[in-house]
Order: structure tokens, then sequence, then C-alpha cells
């Protein structure tokens, strides 16, 4: 994992293109694909999902890529 950032929702953002669905965000950038299926199946990664799936009630992920 090159960069990890956890942030909070803007509450004071009300445009309506912005999702209001979530709370907290956490954003991990990975050096290439290769790098993120390895702590994809690592068990500290495991452990989060258990950690984090306790503390909240839904869970979104989107997968992208920086673009150059």
């Amino acid at each position: 994992m090159t960069r990890f950032y956890l942030g909070l929702r803007a509450v004071e953002m009300r445009r309506p293109v912005n999702d209001q669905g979530f709370d907290i965000l956490m954003d991990m950038e990975f050096e290439n694909v290769e790098y993120y299926n390895k702590y994809r199946q690592h068990e500290r990664h495991e452990r989060w999902i258990t950690v984090a799936g306790s503390m909240a009630t839904e869970r979104r992920v989107f997968d992208s890529y920086v673009l150059p």
C-alpha cells in the first residue's frame, strides 16, 4: 500500500451530485494490481473486514485506477 486515508463526509456539502449515503471514507492506493491482490488475501485484511463489518451496517467498495 502506497497511501492510506480516512475521512469524514463533508456534511455541509449538500449539492445534488454529492453522495450523502456514507459517514466515513477509507481510501487506499496500491502500486499495482498485483500488490492489491496480495493485500486482499493477507490475514490483516481479513481481520480488518471483520472489525469494519462490526462497526457498519453497510459497506460499499469502489475499485478504480488513477488516470495518467
